[in-house]
């Protein structure tokens, strides 16, 4: 993560003037070609023949590599360093000057000598990984942590300032940047680690042996485990408000929940949730449940739980899951209530699905909706560049397209694990640390049970939503 410098730091010279070539001068002679040089890549002879030649490889269609994007944000890189030479040496003078701090606080804390003083780096609000006592007490640690936060700090200013490069570029630049920093984090190596290290000392190395085996476990499951999975049972401490299955076609189960009071409201609610996990995250435990929420309200509540499709319904549509879906359920909820009108929720993927069920009906002369609601719902794709958003680029599409066409559905494991990198220090090394290194079993989470246990995702649903959704930021209806 993004460290927070607590001291202050020279002037970044990102914004510096390029510097004129002067005849017979050894460091800037190339500035002027240089700076011609920045145009965009599809102009560029060059880099649009190492495209063809890349396309023209039979298995380029299976690695997601984007050989122009590539060479074109190297390119930019080098340039950028060679027509703003002064920001590289300033963020060198910057780093060593505050390093130099760092070591000489380290060595007064070993002396004896050092009063009461404010760290040069700290963490970032929200970094978990040096809540340790020892980062704070021990100088040797507390060191290592700082060298580490200004080697990050450092990097992340750096391709800050890079010129030429669009939001999107720089931010999936940024986001693989912090990967890499992230995993060498001093925290996910054992030696480096005091937590591990007291662990190992106090079980004599019995963590290393546990760890092993929760390591073999993983890798038979295919996935890390990130949450105690023993501790919960659909039926038994999850999904248990009351409902039953009021309908059933080859791609639904509806479930009706009964209101708990005296009075109810007028109007029922159709809840949708995402059909890349499983109906449960609504009525979780009890103290957790939606829609035992609701119920004790006074509402009459109809959930969808979308079928695990499997490769034999590759061809199911993102219209299908649109007719099959809420247009279904709509039908079915006004013929069990005899209510006219029904309240929508859509939640996630399924909130931009059923953007798509209002314009419809109306449309054809249909007010069956009273409202609708969305949660945690994306509307434009691309009103903010996030890091799932930037991750899409053509390349990565065709693979994806290609393994869905041979496998027929993309498994939810891999989908997880899409979601769990774009939290990588939660999700991914912390847990890797706990199983692996500490030798520990993760703790209860039914949030986390529920985000394990996902679904499959239709072949041609999935690639529909991220070329039309995802990449072209069309509106589901528009698409169609």
């Amino acid at each position: 993560m993004k460290a927070v410098l607590t001291q202050e730091s020279h002037v970044d010279a990102s914004g510096t003037e390029p510097v004129k070539a002067l005849a017979g001068s050894s460091a800037t002679t190339m500035i002027p070609n240089v700076s011609k040089a920045v145009q965009i890549h599809k102009e560029d002879p060059w880099i649009t023949l190492a495209e063809r030649l890349w396309e023209s490889m039979p298995y380029s269609d299976w690695v997601p590599v984007d050989v122009g994007e590539i060479l074109n944000d190297s390119r930019l890189i080098w340039l950028d360093t060679f027509r703003h030479p002064f920001r590289l040496w300033t963020l060198s003078n910057d780093f060593v000057q505050q390093y130099a701090q760092v070591m000489t606080n380290s060595a007064l804390a070993l002396w004896g000598l050092r009063e009461e003083h404010k760290p040069v780096i700290e963490p970032e609000a929200g970094d978990k990984r040096f809540s340790a006592p020892d980062w704070q007490q021990n100088p040797a640690f507390d060191a290592l942590k700082q060298t580490y936060l200004l080697f990050t700090a450092t990097w992340l200013r750096a391709i800050s300032g890079i010129e030429g490069l669009d939001e999107k570029e720089l931010h999936r630049l940024t986001f693989l940047l912090r990967l890499w920093l992230d995993a060498i984090s001093p925290t996910n190596f054992a030696f480096t680690n005091p937590q591990v290290i007291h662990e190992t000392i106090a079980t004599g190395g019995q963590n290393f042996a546990r760890g092993l085996q929760n390591l073999l476990r993983d890798l038979e499951e295919g996935q890390i485990k990130i949450t105690d999975t023993s501790a919960f049972e659909v039926g038994k401490n999850l999904a248990i408000t009351p409902g039953q299955v009021v309908y059933r076609n080859q791609l639904i189960e509806l479930i009706q929940y009964a209101p708990t009071t005296g009075q109810v409201y007028q109007y029922p609610i159709l809840c949708i949730p995402p059909w890349i996990n499983k109906y449960y995250v609504l009525d979780l435990q009890p103290q957790d449940s939606f829609v035992k929420f609701l119920v004790d309200r006074g509402f009459t509540v109809f959930v969808i739980s979308w079928k695990n499709p499997d490769a034999s319904m590759a061809e199911v549509s993102f219209d299908d899951y649109v007719t099959l879906g809420p247009l279904a359920a709509l039908e079915v909820i006004k013929q069990i209530t005899g209510s006219p009108k029904i309240n929508t929720a859509g939640f996630c993927i399924s909130g931009e699905m059923l953007a798509t069920v209002p314009p419809y009906l109306a449309a054809i002369g249909d007010d069956t909706i009273n409202a609708v609601t969305f949660v945690v719902t994306a509307a434009d794709l691309q009103a903010q560049i996030n890091d799932m958003i930037a991750l899409f680029d053509e390349p990565t599409l065709r693979f994806t397209e290609h393994y869905l066409e041979a496998a027929g559905t993309l498994d939810s494991r891999q989908m997880a694990l899409m979601f769990n990198l774009l939290r990588a220090n939660e999700l991914v090394w912390g847990n890797a640390i706990n199983n692996y290194l500490l030798g520990k079993e993760p703790t209860a989470f039914d949030q986390l049970y529920w985000n394990n246990d996902g679904t499959r995702v239709t072949k041609k649903s999935h690639t529909f939503y991220l070329r039309h959704i995802c990449m072209e930021n069309a509106s589901p209806s528009m698409a169609n």
